[in-house]
């Protein structure tokens, strides 16, 4: 069994967290925790988030309370799984996800880095296959 202590901390104290629903599987939304909401959330069996200093608080950090079904760590210790009992949508949006949007592929600038606004999307050609994939 994984502790606290073997969660691989990024610099300023922090974790990557997906959240998922326990019952359906979805994802439902990417937070972080320091510690001390990991240690919370594990003595209370309510999700409790954390966001680094002058970052957004996320969609979960606002939902609705979320039961707490498994905590599980990555294998590297690089990530966090919660899998929640949420008692409402997670979103902002009110969405059931924060992921509920589509990443469109359409109308790609000449450099992607460049894009002229938030809502511009780009071309990604995605060419998958199973022979591909043993190739990786």
């Amino acid at each position: 069994m994984k502790g606290i202590h073997d969660v691989a901390w990024d610099a300023s104290g922090h974790a990557p967290v997906i959240v998922q629903d326990a019952g359906t599987g979805a994802v439902l939304a990417l937070a972080t925790m320091d510690r001390a909401a990991l240690a919370t959330t594990l003595s209370t069996g309510r999700a409790t988030y954390h966001s680094p200093p002058g970052a957004p608080a996320g969609c979960a950090a606002i939902g609705p309370l979320q039961m707490i079904t498994a905590v599980r760590l990555a294998c590297d210790g690089r990530a966090i799984l919660l899998q929640v009992q949420p008692a409402g949508p997670l979103c902002q949006t009110k969405a059931a996800t924060c992921f509920a949007a589509t990443l469109s592929a359409e109308a790609a600038p000449a450099d992607p880095t460049r894009m002229s606004s938030p809502t511009e999307t780009f071309d990604v050609s995605i060419a998958w296959s199973p022979e591909a994939a043993e190739g990786a």
